[in-house]
């Protein structure tokens, strides 16, 4: 059995990510140029960074996927708000993902390295726990509807 399912989100996630990262970076003032997985921010001296296949945000997509077998479990919401509740979950979690990686890229630019590698360890892992704290609480108040048919 060959472990190489990483290569698909190398060779096709990581450089879409790249370039949406950057996109978010133009507007403050960056002019990023993306190669593949590398992203190059910095007009005189550019500073190159690496966004890996293990950083886009898999780890916290596949946290997002078990809160919501655990969440959406059961007859007890309709069919329709769950779907609502499931796309909104879905593009908030792919959006706090490209936020966290262009906040790592800014803060290794602004700060250095070592100070990025504290962030994305932690900073980035307690974004993705509130974002899921924040999501739930507002699916549960507000998006998902209770089935009367029960």
């Amino acid at each position: 059995m060959r472990l190489d399912s990483y290569r698909y989100i190398r060779d096709y996630v990581v450089p879409w990510e790249v370039r949406l990262v950057g996109v978010m970076l133009w507007p403050f003032g960056f002019q990023p140029q993306v190669v593949g997985e590398y992203l190059a921010i910095g007009k005189d001296n550019p500073f190159l960074i690496e966004i890996a296949w293990n950083c886009v945000g898999w780890q916290s997509l596949l946290f997002f996927v078990i809160t919501t077998f655990v969440g959406l479990q059961g007859d007890k919401y309709t069919n329709l708000s769950k779907v609502k509740a499931l796309a909104i979950g879905l593009l908030g979690t792919f959006l706090v993902n490209l936020f966290r990686i262009a906040v790592v890229a800014l803060i290794a630019f602004y700060f250095g390295q070592n100070v990025a590698i504290i962030f994305h360890d932690y900073g980035s892992t307690f974004a993705v726990i509130a974002w899921l704290f924040f999501f739930w609480w507002f699916s549960y108040s507000f998006i998902l509807e209770s089935n009367t048919e029960t």
